[in-house]
């Protein structure tokens, strides 16, 4: 079985939104326990007495919550290394799609 978590960023039907991405990653679920165990070992590098955390990248690219009190450089390489905990997950697979623009017509006639 294959787990998927579907994200998007930005508004498909605002205008003013230059940008429109919705993502998904399916990956086979006995993969999840060793990218679970990566990001541990990700937060027990840098934050070792730190709760449990969550690795969105808004608030790490941000600074927003636990992320403020952290160096902007610390929380770049903590995107770059989580980024390579998805990327180098075997069996997993990255999508994005671009939806069409609301003025292209969706008819087929």
């Amino acid at each position: 079985m294959y787990l998927l978590y579907i994200d998007e960023s930005g508004n498909a039907y605002d205008a003013g939104d230059r940008h429109f991405v919705l993502a998904g990653l399916a990956v086979f679920e006995r993969r999840t326990y060793w990218m679970q165990r990566d990001a541990e070992l990700i937060k027990a590098s840098h934050f070792p007495t730190a709760p449990p955390l969550d690795f969105h990248a808004q608030p790490i690219k941000s600074g927003h919550g636990f992320w403020r009190r952290v160096d902007p450089t610390i929380r770049e390489k903590v995107l770059i290394e989580i980024g390579k905990v998805i990327t180098n997950a075997p069996a997993s697979e990255a999508v994005a799609y671009r939806p069409r623009s609301s003025t292209t017509s969706t008819s087929s006639g």
